[in-house]
């Protein structure tokens, strides 16, 4: 049986918000108590404050992440029995317990590019922004797509191997922002990066880009 609650935060929460609602119907009829499903929808409630503020950081970054995680474990911890107790393959199925395993198998890895733009009118910082090279004019991600592998390398010369690049980030929305050292004023960076799917998989590296740093 499926692990149904080790997807990302997006698939947790489509689970959790399935899950919550068929209990309160179908709860007693599986075995599970009364009190159990009122602290599930209670914590189903929390979880539905925690992670959009998280998503939107209305609150301080850490903070919101710190919160949402605390909210998702105990969420998780109150599941996990109930989720054992269905276990007929239908109703898994409505009660969105399979939903994580079938996310899995249609996750595609990725096969495009990004395209990569610097904004390098400030003094020691570059704001990198990326389309994907099939949709330019969108800045939706391809299908499957968690975030984008960002790398850097400052010098004249970049190593022909973009994995020989410095490591950036792994960021899901534009923009990032890179400040440099007041040493670098005046050399060139030149960036690269690659697609990442919800499963980890990576596709094809982008094509350079080089802009030189602001003093």
């Amino acid at each position: 049986m499926s692990d149904s609650f080790r997807g990302s935060d997006a698939e947790f929460n489509l689970t959790a918000n399935q899950f919550g609602p068929w209990l309160v119907t179908n709860g007693a009829a599986v075995g599970v108590s009364a009190p159990d499903v009122t602290a599930i929808t209670g914590a189903i409630t929390d979880w539905n404050l925690k992670y959009p503020d998280h998503l939107s950081k209305q609150t301080d970054a850490g903070t919101a992440a710190s919160l949402k995680e605390a909210s998702r474990d105990a969420l998780e911890a109150l599941m996990r029995p109930a989720a054992k107790k269905v276990t007929v393959p239908a109703d898994r199925t409505a009660a969105g317990l399979n939903e994580y395993a079938a996310a899995r198998a249609r996750v595609p890895i990725p096969t495009t590019r990004p395209v990569i733009t610097v904004d390098n009118s400030q003094r020691l910082s570059q704001t990198l922004r990326w389309r994907d090279e099939a949709t330019p004019g969108s800045r939706k991600k391809p299908d499957g797509v968690k975030a984008i592998e960002l790398r850097c390398y400052i010098g004249d010369t970049p190593p022909a191997d973009p994995e020989d690049y410095h490591y950036c980030a792994n960021d899901s929305a534009e923009p990032y922002v890179m400040d440099h050292d007041a040493a670098d004023a005046k050399k060139n960076a030149h960036f690269v990066g690659r697609w990442e799917n919800s499963r980890g998989e990576k596709g094809p590296w982008s094509e350079t880009v080089m802009a030189t740093i602001g003093a």
